[in-house]
């Protein structure tokens, strides 16, 4: 007699279709036969997991329409069957999925999409953190100030583009006919969930990317500042540095100031 744990195995590998061995240790009831009986569970199965793929990728779904977002579903579903006690994480490879598949990726904006998306989780599901002030970097001595490192909030993430994916994404949030894709050659964001737990976004410049970069690598102000001389010059690198600092310290994105 099979133990519990190979029961179990084989079950997941029929609804994942790598193999039917459980038919064998399914007990023939007449009325429904095992084959149907079994077939129940296996497309309860692929439903919950295509429901899942719907419920994180609500744009993505608008994007791309329901035939082809399901036929997307299914194909995914058996290429990559679920390996998680969670279906928060089922969907993780998606992006790299549409990348690899043909149908999908000779549209590069559609992986975009469901990456941005998948950002956007996860910024919604970072750990809290207490935020602090601008008043708290006004405390610290200036003498101390170049060797200043900053933590930032779990939830702050930064994510390029190469493709206007996130304006897409905005127009059919807002019910929108979104726009045409087109490259992005500044696809540069920052994503974080405000002091009121929404998830936030908005586009960065390339020379607040680098700054913001640094900072979140764990570089000091003055190597921060110092980054900010490709774009700037030295008299305005220090006023432009602080400006940043203030909006950051503004959206709630910085934890903790720190002086090694």
């Amino acid at each position: 007699m099979p133990t519990l744990i190979d029961l179990q195995s084989r079950f997941i590998d029929y609804l994942t279709g790598e193999s039917n061995s459980l038919e064998s240790s399914v007990v023939d009831q007449g009325n429904v036969s095992i084959e149907v009986r079994l077939n129940i569970y296996k497309n309860a199965y692929h439903i919950r997991l295509s429901q899942a793929l719907e419920t994180d990728h609500e744009i993505l779904g608008l994007y791309l329409g329901d035939e082809l977002f399901d036929r997307m579903a299914a194909d995914f579903i058996d290429n990559y069957p679920s390996t998680y006690t969670s279906l928060r994480h089922f969907g993780n490879q998606l992006p790299g999925f549409l990348q690899a598949v043909e149908t999908f990726n000779q549209y590069p904006v559609i992986s975009e999409l469901a990456l941005f998306e998948r950002r956007l989780l996860d910024v919604f599901d970072a750990s809290e953190a207490d935020r602090i002030p601008f008043s708290t970097l006004q405390k610290i001595p200036p003498e101390d100030w170049p060797d200043i490192t900053f933590r930032f909030h779990p939830s702050t993430e930064l994510f390029v583009s190469g493709w206007n994916c996130v304006e897409i994404w905005k127009a059919l949030k807002d019910k929108r006919t979104p726009p045409t894709a087109i490259n992005d050659d500044n696809g540069h964001w920052l994503l974080w969930r405000g002091i009121d737990r929404l998830s936030e976004f908005r586009k960065l410049e390339e020379d607040e990317f680098a700054i913001l970069s640094l900072g979140l690598e764990g570089h000091s102000f003055a190597s921060m500042c110092e980054s900010l001389l490709q774009w700037h010059k030295e008299e305005q690198a220090g006023m432009m540095s602080l400006q940043y600092l203030s909006t950051w310290f503004e959206q709630g994105i910085i934890i903790a100031t720190v002086v090694d």
